[in-house]
């Protein structure tokens, strides 16, 4: 048997048959000016090509040859579909006209032409109900069922110049049509790195989570454009994943050259409650954890709260101790359903395991994940090892209006830092230190109620534009600063806190806070 594995060749156009047995090329035909995108084998000896160059090519496998060029279409021919008797072949593709050509008399008339560009012509030969017809697909999600009646094909010649006018389809709509969900054709990823916005064939606009891996919210027929720009935000996220619609549906890509490198305090994106809960999350963690969460691989066994690496699943402990099993990322987990491939980076890359969330605890699929999952993944998803922080440099000191001519005060930070986090410490070296150096001891303030007189005290700038304390250093530096050196910032006190002396405070902060190296830590 002949498998026709690849069509053309880089340099020069050629079709070349591979042998299925021996996985070799047994023979090539030459005289492809472009690209082939459709092929049509209804016996051995000959075959159907269709081009990206509009043209269609019956070959001679035997000769090695193209027998007859037919010149039918506008546009690339992607899908070919032929009679039993190989004396007729229906042809469609980028143009959505759907040609019926009579090999015999080399003649060819349009059938009908569809809404959509035409993927895929599947010929119903009418044996069941005595009536032929056509399946079609397309680009939109529907599959339609056109009739082929008995019509007198043109007599034209189908060599005949493309730039002769449009021929009348002989039929004006399909007798039945198979109606499918809609396809997503329009993306757009909003700045926080976590939600997209999307549009179907319908018409319909939705919100989708990337990090929970599921629809939060059907809008409805509204305005694409607009609906973006009404949920634009002033956050910069590191790009952590790639989006793309064009199998009409959203894909997520995750990449080990960027899947970590963006984080995020646990109350900027809503998994807790608690403004004192300043804890960093990983989103690209995250979301890997909770796609694995059913692998045992990934599985802690607590005792009392505490992991112990040398239990196991399911055995109960000697000393009567509380055994669980901790799984997935402890803040929300995904539908099992959601489908998962592993593949080889690049878009080109082959898939390597195809799953379903749920399916990662079976044994079968488990054993695949083994021998699949990259390293990186496995030191995020087993190890629990977290990824290194992007740091930040910046140059902290008073504002002009309060001091002038001091030295810079040169800092460096995790890019998630926010603002408040920055005013704690002008806070501290500011008002801490100073009652630290007159009484000799430190008050005993909580952290939360350090934080609050920061933010009821301090007032942080950049470019003169005071910030948002929600505000992170990666956003300061690139909606306000928009530069590639040192982020500058400034402090000063709120209006109403400056008294007596206050001035001599803000300049004890930088005579106290100038490390002694170049940069300090934040």
């Amino acid at each position: 048997s002949i498998s026709l594995r690849r069509l053309t060749t880089p340099e020069g156009g050629s079709l070349k048959p591979v042998s299925l047995r021996r996985d070799e090329r047994i023979r090539e035909c030459r005289g492809l000016s472009e690209t082939g995108s459709s092929l049509c084998v209804p016996v051995v000896s000959i075959c159907l090509s269709g081009g990206s160059d509009s043209t269609i090519r019956l070959w001679s496998l035997g000769q090695q040859r193209c027998v007859v060029t037919y010149k039918i279409h506008e546009e690339g021919v992607w899908t070919l579909a032929t009679n039993e008797a190989f004396t007729r072949f229906y042809s469609s593709g980028r143009d959505r006209q759907v040609f019926e050509t009579d090999m015999t008399t080399d003649a060819s008339g349009m059938l009908f032409r569809e809404k959509n560009t035409v993927l895929k012509l599947e010929l119903d030969d009418g044996n069941m109900d005595g009536s032929p017809s056509l399946w079609v697909a397309t680009t939109d999600s529907s599959i339609s069922r056109w009739p082929i009646t008995n019509t007198t094909v043109a007599s034209e010649k189908s060599s005949q110049s493309t730039d002769s006018p449009l021929p009348t389809p002989t039929q004006i709509a399909p007798s039945f049509t198979l109606s499918g969900s809609p396809g997503i054709v329009r993306h757009h990823v909003l700045n926080n790195k976590r939600q997209i916005l999307t549009k179907d064939t319908s018409e319909q606009v939705a919100l989708w989570d990337v990090l929970m891996a599921k629809k939060l919210e059907d809008l409805g027929k509204v305005d694409f454009d607009e609906e973006t720009q009404k949920r634009f935000e002033r956050v910069y996220v590191p790009n952590w994943f790639t989006a793309d619609s064009r199998t009409g549906m959203l894909n997520i890509r995750l990449d080990g050259s960027d899947a970590l490198s963006a984080w995020m305090i646990a109350k900027a994106i809503g998994l807790t409650d608690d403004d004192a809960d300043d804890t960093r999350l990983n989103l690209g963690s995250l979301v890997l954890q909770a796609l694995l969460e059913y692998w045992p691989q990934t599985h802690r066994i607590l005792e009392n709260g505490h992991e112990n690496p040398l239990a196991s699943s399911g055995k109960t402990d000697e000393a009567g101790q509380t055994q669980e099993v901790q799984r997935g990322n402890g803040y929300f987990s995904v539908a099992r359903h959601t489908p998962v491939v592993f593949g080889e980076s690049g878009d080109c890359g082959c898939a390597l395991l195809r799953l379903q969330v749920g399916d990662a605890g079976n044994l079968q699929e488990g054993l695949l994940l083994d021998e699949t999952v990259p390293p990186w993944i496995t030191d995020a998803v087993i190890r629990k090892n977290p990824p290194a922080y992007l740091k930040i440099a910046f140059v902290l000191l008073p504002s002009t209006s309060v001091l002038k001519s001091l030295k810079r005060d040169r800092l460096s930070a995790s890019d998630y830092l926010q603002v408040r986090k920055v005013c704690e410490h002008v806070y501290e070296k500011l008002f801490i230190c100073e009652e630290m150096s007159g009484s000799g001891s430190r008050s005993e303030d909580s952290s939360s109620s350090r934080a609050e007189r920061a933010e009821e005290k301090i007032e942080i700038l950049c470019q003169d534009e005071l910030l948002d304390l929600n505000m992170d250093l990666r956003t300061v530096k690139y909606f306000i600063w928009k530069s590639s050196s040192d982020l500058v910032l400034q402090y000063r006190l709120r209006l109403g806190q400056v008294g007596q002396g206050e001035q001599d405070k803000t300049g004890t902060l930088e005579k106290k806070v100038r490390p002694k190296s170049k940069t300090s830590t934040l």
